[in-house]
Formats: C-alpha cells, structure tokens, sequence
C-alpha cells in the first residue's frame, strides 16, 4: 500500500525537509518498544527513570520516528521531565493533572545529507523521570500505546513505516526502605529480651 510523503523539519537555521518515501508494510513483527526502569523507588531512591527503547529489523539502515504515549494507573506518584537523548528531537510529550500518564510523544531522528543519524539497534528514544512520597511496596504497570512507527531504508534518508507494531508493557517497582527490615528486625530481638 502506497502512502503519501511525510516531511519532518530539522532545528537548524531554516527549514530542511527530509521526504520519506513511505510505503506501508503489512505486519511489525522484528520492530518492537521495551522499558528500561533504572532502579526501584524507595525512601533512599525516590526517582527513577523511565526509558522507552525501540528495536528494529536489521536490515534496516536505522530508526527514524515513532508517535506513542506512555499511560500507568491513578497512584500518588508522578512523571516529570520528558527528554530525548541526543540526536533525538520532536516533542516529548505533556503530563496531564494526576502525574499519571505522557501524550502526544513524537520521537525522531534525521538522515539526510551531512546529518547522520544513530544507527544503534536496540536503540533509546525516549526518558521520563517518576517519583512518589508514597513508599507502601506495589508494583506499578507501564504501558506504551503507539500509532507510527519508522524506520530508514538506507543512508539516503529513505524510509518505511511499518505497521501493527506491538505496544509495550513494564512496571516501576516501588520498595520499602532498606532500614525498615532492620528497624523490625531490632524490636523483635527487644520483645525477645523482655520476655526472658
């Protein structure tokens, strides 16, 4: 199926449009998103990071833009500072009241002339901070909704949308503090005591 051209806009000095030619494919099987939760949150460690990482087929030259959200249920706890890493642009998303989910991401890469882009497969496209006061041990699920993604056929900027790509899933894990065990485990041998 034959698709119209999508343009993307670089930041530099004016406007330099990159045309994909874009040919829809029937199935996103090799193409796929996965987290990467940095460490569990707790009293000691009341952030972590959020990573959204895409991977490819390898015979594709490299990634090139994804639109997703990243949604999680109602918790006391919050997403803040969307980012890209570097060479990534587009729009991190906002954060709607409640902390609770990130829309309207749009991740992307250029290849064109005189800009290359990061050829790394898995690759990381995205990051978002989360945190809580709220320290009751719960396991919080991710997941990631997406509705494009792209891929450059080769280095001269050509690229392929591939559909029905799989949404992801993942989990923030949110633990007690580690002196919590040991304060339990210090009354327990006074309670022992008393008692002889």
């Amino acid at each position: 199926m034959q698709r119209n051209s999508s343009l993307f806009a670089t930041p530099r000095a004016g406007i330099l449009l990159v045309a994909l030619a874009a040919v829809a494919r029937a199935a996103g099987q090799d193409q796929s998103f996965f987290f990467q939760v940095t460490n569990p949150v707790s009293l000691e460690q009341p952030v972590t990071e959020v990573e959204v990482w895409a991977s490819f087929d390898p015979a594709y030259y490299s990634f090139a833009l994804a639109h997703f959200a990243i949604e999680s249920p109602a918790d006391d706890g919050t997403f803040f500072d969307p980012r890209f890493p570097k060479p990534f642009l587009g729009d991190e998303g906002y954060i709607p009241p409640g902390g609770d989910s990130v829309a309207g991401i749009r991740a992307q890469q250029f290849q064109w002339i005189g800009v290359d882009s990061d050829t790394a497969n898995p690759i990381k496209i995205w990051s978002c901070s989360w945190t809580t006061e709220d320290f009751t041990p719960r396991q919080l699920d991710l997941s990631l909704l997406a509705t494009q993604f792209w891929v450059y056929l080769d280095p001269s900027g050509q690229g392929l949308q591939v559909e029905f790509v799989p949404d992801a899933l993942g989990f923030i894990n949110i633990v007690p503090a580690p002196a919590t065990g040991a304060v339990a485990m210090l009354a327990s041998t006074i309670a022992l005591r008393r008692r002889r």
